[in-house]
């Protein structure tokens, strides 16, 4: 009888074990997908914008662009058309005679000295 090749022999027992890659190394994975790992000097492995290659200033703004993205398009932008000027609604006409000045001459009547009407 063979063994199978990826098994091998404990020694007297003659039990068998499938060797498994090496996971005891701490900070080999890389949990956020930045690449960069624990020991490559990640020191937030959680978060993809925290990395050593990127300013504190890039991370934060880029936090900031995400969050703007998950706004509704007419928050995010503002208005896309500004609204129209509305006319001011019409008033009713009034009278034409403006008084340019008025004067009492010391008086306690109050006097107009001229007037002018619109063109």
């Amino acid at each position: 009888m063979t063994r199978p090749t990826t098994a091998r022999s404990t020694g007297e027992t003659g039990d068998t074990y499938v060797p498994w890659p090496d996971d005891t190394a701490a900070g080999t994975d890389d949990d956020d997908g930045d690449g960069f790992t624990v020991e490559d000097g990640d020191c937030d492995d959680a978060d993809v914008y925290v990395n050593p290659g990127r300013s504190e200033n890039e991370a934060e703004e880029q936090r900031r662009r995400q969050q703007r993205q998950r706004l509704p398009r007419r928050l995010r932008n503002g208005p896309e058309v500004l609204p129209r000027p509305r006319r001011a609604p019409a008033r009713r006409r009034q009278d034409p005679r403006h008084i340019v000045g008025v004067d009492d001459f010391g008086d306690t009547d109050w006097e107009v000295l001229s007037w002018t009407t619109p063109p």
